[in-house]
């Protein structure tokens, strides 16, 4: 399985990424914030001009961030 440290070389100018994950309904999300979300929080996800929300299924972090595995919890 791709870590999800691994999809991303450099953040944006936000201070964070979004990339998807293998085609399973998942993202994993990357920050340079030192504040990192829980399990089960929550994010909205715009992509494509389509907005989801998805929650942190799995959580990494570290001395300069975090990276999060997220989950789409609005599948219609």
């Amino acid at each position: 399985m791709t870590s999800a440290r691994d999809l991303f070389l450099e953040l944006g100018e936000g201070g964070y990424e979004v990339g998807g994950l293998d085609g399973h309904h998942e993202v994993a999300i990357s920050s340079l914030d030192r504040v990192a979300p829980k399990l089960g929080d929550r994010f909205t996800v715009d992509g494509h001009g389509v907005v989801h929300e998805v929650a942190v299924i799995r959580l990494d972090t570290f001395q300069t961030g975090w990276n999060a595995v997220c989950r789409l919890t609005d599948v219609f």
